[in-house]
């Protein structure tokens, strides 16, 4: 299947390169490197035995390949860095399927993983650089590391490990005669959540805080069943977005260019514009890798690499697109489905529903249904930190995919 993947990668770049649109020496050269990346990969894990769902790794690869070849295409030095990216991704791939040997011991360290995060999160607000507004980076030389996407995982370790341990008793505060809730089961999660969210409305990264919330309702739900306290939360949190609409001009200026993005074309709605007629022109199959004009869109390789696809891809290829990103939601879901334990439910279920919201999130800011909120297309747009980050969650996914000795069923 991997060598599927590279195939239909090739036959990309081969169509990138009759457009004359890419230098071919360079283009190549990078593209065996990613390649030889892959392979080198599968082999590590077959050599040392490494069982695992057959399909995520194979999925993930061509889903950065065509993300990549999008990049390359956009901006030819972001795509050479988009390859070593993709190449350390790997790397922390191979890396954690090599050390994780039981995963049901991350389990044991809860509220590390809450503690880290806040502190991730808060050192950049202190210690970080702004770019367009927002203090959501480190900065490493000519380099720059977005804590944030490792806070998500830590976010799902600590909720998956937490509700794993608190799930029956909130669940059954419902049928107990006093109908009492666990107040300090909730207290803890609540306030915790409720730090992590507060710390990223600060930093301005809104989208981050609706991913957030979007997984927090959602592992909260699975875990416990409990529609009224879920429903509670997302009340609480339109509320929280309706203040921020209020409070901050930036926020503002978002909405306005999302509801009329030419009537607000110099604050903030030229993207939109450009994105729509870039939808526009791409029609049903596409003006042809390399024959659209999809750099003519602000932040193309990162916030709008879905509309860039689909003007040279058409309305087909986004499907296929979209299709590849279900396939791999799928396949996590069904390592939910097939673990034997209850942390490893909560945690695969956790890290499919991360994937399944930002896909979601992104795609429909792309396409004017919501506001942009400026996170990236999973394995797909321009960003190291992401990448590294999905691939660390392909590894704790494929490493669940196998049944661990001694494990009990829920």
């Amino acid at each position: 299947m991997l060598l599927g993947s590279c195939a239909v990668v090739a036959i990309g770049l081969g169509l990138l390169q009759a457009s004359r649109e890419v230098q071919p020496g360079a283009l190549w050269f990078a593209a065996g490197g990613l390649f030889l990346s892959w392979l080198a990969a599968l082999a590590v894990l077959r050599i040392a035995r490494i069982e695992g769902d057959p399909y995520l790794l194979p999925v993930a690869c061509l889903l950065s390949g065509i993300g990549w070849a999008m990049v390359y295409r956009l901006e030819p030095e972001l795509g050479m860095r988009q390859a070593l990216w993709i190449a350390f991704g790997l790397g922390a791939f191979v890396l954690i399927s090599l050390l994780l040997r039981d995963y049901r011991a991350l389990e044991e360290y809860r509220y590390l993983y809450l503690a880290a995060g806040v502190i991730l999160q808060a050192s950049v607000m202190m210690f970080g650089v702004e770019i367009n507004g927002a203090r959501l980076w480190f900065r490493f030389g000519s380099y720059y590391f977005q804590p944030v996407e490792i806070v998500k995982i830590l976010m799902i370790l600590f909720l998956a490990a937490y509700l794993r341990r608190f799930r029956t008793w909130i669940r059954l505060s419902l049928r107990s005669p006093e109908g009492r809730l666990p107040r300090r089961a909730l207290l803890v999660l609540g306030i915790g959540w409720a730090i992590a969210e507060a710390v990223l409305i600060l930093q301005k990264d809104l989208g981050m805080a609706l991913l957030f919330m979007g997984i927090f309702l959602t592992m909260f739900y699975i875990a416990t069943g409990r529609t009224d306290l879920a429903a509670l939360a997302g009340g609480l949190f339109v509320v929280g977005a309706w203040l921020g609409y209020l409070l901050f001009s930036h926020v503002q200026v978002r909405v306005q260019a999302w509801l009329d993005p030419f009537a607000h074309s110099e604050a903030g709605g030229y993207q939109m514009a450009q994105a729509l007629f870039s939808l526009s022109w791409g029609g049903l199959f596409g003006t042809g890798l390399g024959l659209g004009k999809p750099n003519l869109i602000p932040e193309a390789p990162t916030d709008f690499i879905f509309v860039a696809l689909a003007e040279e891809l058409g309305l087909l290829g986004g499907a296929a697109l979209l299709a590849l990103l279900v396939v791999l939601v799928q396949r996590a879901f069904r390592v939910a489905l097939t673990a034997q334990d209850e942390f490893g439910t909560l945690l695969a279920a956790g890290l499919a529903v991360l994937v399944a919201w930002q896909s979601l999130i992104l795609i429909a800011g792309t396409l004017k249904v919501i506001p942009m909120t400026g996170i990236t297309l999973p394995f797909i747009s321009y960003g190291g930190s992401s990448m590294v980050s999905n691939f660390l969650i392909l590894a704790l996914l494929r490493r669940m995919s196998r049944r661990p000795r001694g494990a009990r069923g829920n």
